[in-house]
């Protein structure tokens, strides 16, 4: 099945990959995450922006969907089964894009109570 009703563009938000991790130092995208990247865009076609990503544990999926989100560079909704994948993606999020903290949304079901 090959589905090319396509997407709507969101609204425009440039995304920048850092070269740079605050966390681990160098980073760079692996061939086999460039190429996951690549394939998901397939050039802004009406048969890229959709695709499932199976990698092990650790293989850098959230790295994909980042990298994936700044060669779209639109506005982006993760939806995530987890509080704790919630704050994974947004700790990612700003560990290797030049994103602000303000421009990173985040909404759980979790209320969290002042000075906590």
């Amino acid at each position: 099945m090959e589905d090319l009703a396509g997407y709507s563009r969101g609204e425009s938000l440039p995304i920048q990959l850092r070269k740079t991790s605050e966390r681990t130092g160098a980073f760079e995208l692996r061939d086999y995450q460039r190429s996951a990247v690549d394939s998901f865009y397939r050039e802004g076609s009406l048969q890229g922006g959709a695709g499932v990503l199976v990698l092990p544990c650790g293989a850098g999926k959230t790295v994909i969907g980042i990298a994936a989100m700044g060669k779209l560079n639109c506005a982006t909704l993760i939806l995530t089964s987890s509080s704790t994948s919630v704050r994974q993606w947004k700790r990612e999020i700003l560990d290797k894009t030049e994103l602000a903290e303000d421009m990173v949304g985040e909404y759980t079901g979790i209320r969290r109570k002042c000075g906590r």
